[in-house]
């Protein structure tokens, strides 16, 4: 059988995105790795990795479905059985991309109470609108050849595939326009690096994920303008970029939280030293190879603790920076401790001042990279 033009355009566009979802998900599948480990800090699930495999494994098998009703061969009531499947997968994604667009918002605001009700009410409104767009007054019907299953509108209804895109771009860009302005907020006040170079990643991937999505739904409108045969050929680049672009925030966001813990891990041991025989025998035990060896320490001319302090005018600070691990079952339970290291500085005597600082911090777990507010 020769395919017409349109057809064939169609079948070619769904073939090269299933492509792409497929090298996008093999290339992402060490940072799923890295994702499922870093739950273990969490002593649970955390809201974003159950997002991450939803968006993730909805869009797997949206594609597949799209691929098999599409290729297929099919008759009027085989169609009956399969006909509804894909919309239904394709608003769950939706509604998960959509959902991590508004709490990522809404954790930006600082969990303001007016952004979360205008945010929770625009999500409302915008899903059932998908859900009526999408599953309301649909029979089974086959394409002009009779072997592609699709979806026909009952005559007179004004709902259609253009009310779903529609209503997704208002969505989008209204939650990408107030997540932009907290963003560029934190940015301009960053006072690290860290914060700074999150801000920038929040704001790319945001960037991205609206201008792809949204350039998607004005194809996808384009196309539903057009003939039966070329009507369908935006949907897979849909699901592919929906795809794409809600797991990379959420990977990026991720990736984010467990360098901020890393750094994090790294504590300080502070030692200030006001003494002339301490100083020496601190500065000689960083270059000692055998703990066990007896040295002499050094003669100095003085016979006086006044004296030393007049003659010597010294204070040294010796600090130690320590990487801590903590243990996931120390996390859940949230047990305090001193965080101390064991001391090889020589004691002072009665005549100095030698003050030996740790610092004690209560264990925290690590932050949901989905509730991180930028501050």
């Amino acid at each position: 059988m020769v395919l017409r033009a349109g057809a064939q355009a169609a079948q070619f566009l769904r073939v090269a995105t299933i492509a792409v979802g497929a090298y996008d998900y093999l290339i992402t599948i060490p940072a799923e790795y890295r994702f499922y480990k870093s739950q273990q800090y969490y002593g649970r699930i955390a809201l974003s990795c159950i997002l991450f495999i939803l968006i993730r494994y909805i869009s797997v098998i949206l594609v597949m479905l799209g691929g098999v009703v599409w290729f297929g061969t099919y008759s009027l009531e085989a169609c009956k059985r399969w006909y509804m499947l894909p919309p239904i997968f394709k608003v769950l994604q939706v509604m998960v991309s959509q959902f991590v667009l508004g709490i990522r918002t809404y954790n930006l605001s600082q969990r303001s109470r007016p952004v979360g009700v205008v945010i929770l009410a625009l999500y409302v409104a915008t899903c059932v609108a998908q859900w009526v767009a999408n599953m309301y007054g649909r029979s089974p019907t086959l394409n002009s050849d009779a072997t592609q299953c699709h979806r026909a509108m009952v005559h007179g209804l004004h709902t259609g595939p253009w009310v779903h895109y529609m209503v997704a771009i208002i969505y989008d860009t209204v939650v990408t326009a107030m997540s932009f302005r907290y963003l560029l907020k934190y940015y301009f006040s960053a006072t690290t690096s860290l914060i700074s170079r999150v801000t920038k990643m929040m704001m790319y991937d945001g960037l991205g994920y609206f201008v792809l999505i949204t350039a998607t739904n004005v194809f996808n409108l384009v196309l539903y303008r057009t003939s039966e045969d070329t009507q369908g050929a935006g949907v897979s680049l849909s699901y592919v970029a929906t795809w794409i672009m809600t797991q990379r925030i959420l990977i990026d966001l991720n990736e984010a939280s467990v360098e901020r813990r890393n750094r994090d891990s790294f504590v300080t041991i502070s030692k200030t030293i006001e003494s002339a025989e301490v100083v020496s025998a601190a500065v000689r035990a960083q270059f000692e190879s055998d703990k066990d060896e007896v040295w002499t320490e050094p003669s100095l001319d003085v016979t006086s603790s006044a004296e030393r302090g007049e003659q010597l005018n010294v204070q040294v600070r010796v600090e130690r920076t320590l990487r801590v691990e903590d243990h996931p079952w120390l996390l859940e339970r949230g047990i305090c401790r001193s965080r101390r290291t064991e001391s090889a500085w020589a004691s002072a005597g009665s005549w100095s001042t030698a003050t030996h600082d740790t610092r004690d911090e209560r264990i925290r777990a690590m932050r949901d990279p989905t509730m991180v507010t930028v501050r």
